[in-house]
């Protein structure tokens, strides 16, 4: 008892992140470099996006439900704020193209989706940070991976985030 009393007070007493599934990277990592087709069309959507100021980098997959859940909000944000930030989607090993294609649309999604299919997928997954879906990774100007979102992301808070990352402040200021 006097253990959990302590773990309690504890708890009470450290500062909580403001953003309950964000993950910040203490040594942020280069971005990998990638070549993917660009999905439901002609063209590839490379790496080269991330070197061109502020990235965000929003990984899905159609049959995941908070994948599906999130991406329109995520498109509706990207579109607002597509001056501040660049965006780009990845639907990663998606045993279905045409659903993943119809799920981009639904959402309205106006930003570069790549599609990143098979085992290599998963790789670049990895390099990247990212263990489950949905996930949502910022980089910064420099290609730097700073950190990521794991699962759905709230607009308010996706704002916030994006705002600190064009501003150049910790992501979780």
């Amino acid at each position: 008892v006097g253990f959990v009393a302590y773990a309690v007070n504890m708890s009470r007493t450290v500062p909580a992140s403001k953003y309950a599934n964000l993950v910040i990277y203490a040594s942020p990592a280069q971005a990998p470099h990638f070549d993917l087709a660009r999905l439901g069309g002609a063209g590839r959507v490379t790496s080269a996006v991330l070197g061109k100021g502020p990235a965000v980098v929003n990984w899905f997959q159609s049959t995941c439900v908070a994948c599906q859940a999130e991406l329109g909000t995520f498109a509706a944000v990207a579109d607002a704020e597509r001056a501040k930030v660049h965006f780009l989607g990845i639907d990663v090993n998606d045993p279905s193209q045409s659903a993943a294609l119809a799920m981009v649309r639904r959402a309205r999604a106006e930003y570069p989706v790549a599609l990143a299919p098979g085992v290599a997928s998963i790789n670049l997954a990895t390099r990247f940070g990212v263990g489950d879906l949905p996930a949502t990774v910022f980089v910064s100007p420099s290609g730097r991976i700073l950190g990521e979102v794991l699962g759905k992301v709230p607009r308010s808070e996706l704002f916030n985030l994006l705002d600190n990352l064009a501003a150049g402040r910790p992501l979780d200021s």
